[in-house]
């Protein structure tokens, strides 16, 4: 898996906070050996972290404000655009035109996201929802094999050394992805 720089020059304040903290993350692993899971579960925190500001700023800069009507819309749907994946990727597309969700860096995202579902609420197996359908969970497997290097035997999901790392990186390249989207909507609604 090809690195990505860690700080371009023209990533965002935000994104620059998030990766920061990814490359201490990063830097930590060298230091004694690590819970691959630990790290899955700090970096999906740490990207969700992210999107979350970003549809905060995104928001706050829309000028929904301006009206009681677009206070009070906010109020009803604001707990429902940060409640999934697919609502705050729904949502930057609906809402501000960034249409990140089919994109492959948001594609290997979400399969880190499903690791971090596996580790939490199946404790280290995929849960009754993941291995529902079949042709899904081969997907499953195979996009955790692909991205992640993660074996599932008998839904265990076995995470590798190198899990940590990629889960870091796959971060990274969502992150920039997201920040030069989001950067572009910005600066083009200011123009």
């Amino acid at each position: 898996m090809a690195q990505t720089p860690l700080l371009p020059p023209d990533v965002g304040r935000l994104a620059e906070a998030r990766l920061r903290q990814l490359s201490v993350l990063a830097a930590d692993r060298g230091l004694a050996p690590v819970d691959q899971g630990q790290v899955v579960l700090t970096v999906v925190a740490t990207v969700e972290a992210y999107v979350d500001e970003v549809l905060r700023e995104l928001i706050a800069s829309s000028g929904y404000d301006y009206s009681a009507f677009g206070r009070a819309m906010l109020h009803e749907l604001e707990d429902r655009i940060y409640q999934s994946w697919r609502e705050r990727h729904g949502w930057l597309d609906k809402g501000f035109a960034i249409s990140i969700a089919g994109s492959a860096a948001a594609q290997d995202l979400l399969a880190v996201v499903e690791l971090r579902n596996a580790i939490v609420h199946g404790s280290g197996r995929l849960t009754d929802r993941q291995s529902r359908d079949v042709a899904n969970l081969i997907k499953l497997e195979h996009r955790l094999q692909e991205v992640l290097d993660v074996r599932v035997e008998n839904r265990t999901v076995n995470l590798a050394s190198s899990t940590g790392i990629r889960a870091i990186e796959v971060a990274r390249v969502y992150i920039l992805a997201l920040d030069a989207e989001a950067g572009l909507k910005q600066l083009t609604r200011r123009v």
